[in-house]
């Protein structure tokens, strides 16, 4: 009888430990806009951007800057919200001749992971 509960709690054991299994990044996908995407001022700049953790995230960002010499902030948008998954939705009217900065960034496990991309508007 010792021995089948022995068994039972082994792979009880295994079963928990398999299943736990922490992946230490962030998932981050930036839909809109494609980097290196082009518009035509004033055009309206939507930034959709979906970041996932299996386990939690945290200090989730959006930062948009121009890249003018000043690097002037457009949108600078954090969010400390501890779930699994996380959607950015912003916009932002475009200037003529400037480009700008995406970057979309979030902490799992303590790592801050990010992607970034660049937009231009004529």
């Amino acid at each position: 009888m010792s021995l089948r509960i022995n068994i039972f709690l082994i792979i009880i054991l295994m079963m928990f430990l398999f299943s736990c299994s922490k992946d230490r990044y962030a998932s981050i996908n930036i839909s809109k806009p494609s980097n290196g995407e082009v518009f035509t001022a004033p055009e309206v700049i939507q930034v959709i951007a979906t970041l996932s953790d299996g386990d939690a995230l945290g200090c989730e960002r959006l930062t948009v800057t121009k890249q003018n010499g000043a690097n002037d902030t457009v949108i600078n948008f954090s969010d400390n919200q501890q779930i699994a998954s996380y959607t950015f939705n912003k916009n932002f009217v475009s200037e003529s001749n400037t480009t700008y900065k995406i970057i979309v960034s979030a902490c799992a496990e303590g790592v801050l992971t990010g992607d970034t991309i660049f937009v231009h508007a004529n």
